[in-house]
């Protein structure tokens, strides 16, 4: 979205995300051959806002967790999924 205010504005109507972040991954149904994942992120000082985290997300799911990963333990999936995120994200930092 063009900037955090419109991404906490426009999230929740029409899109029904949680917007107390800095961006969004939304898998969907990843058995339905018609699924759409989305990625909901916002431009901050001419950048796309925490873009490179969700797109970890994205592949993560793709080649890793294949869909919403209910066959993992939800503690163990979240560590996994957001320290991989966080760590290929930022980069050299």
């Amino acid at each position: 979205m063009k900037n955090k205010d419109h991404y906490h504005r426009y999230g929740n109507y029409p899109f029904r995300i949680d917007t107390n972040n800095g961006g969004i991954y939304i898998e969907g149904n990843s058995n339905n051959p018609n699924n759409q994942p989305r990625i909901f992120v916002y431009m901050k000082d001419n950048n796309i806002h925490n873009f490179g985290h969700e797109i970890v997300h994205y592949l993560d799911g793709k080649y890793n967790k294949y869909g919403d990963a209910n066959m993992f333990p939800s503690e163990e999936i979240t560590w996994w999924s957001e320290g991989l995120a966080e760590y290929i994200s930022h980069g050299k930092k």
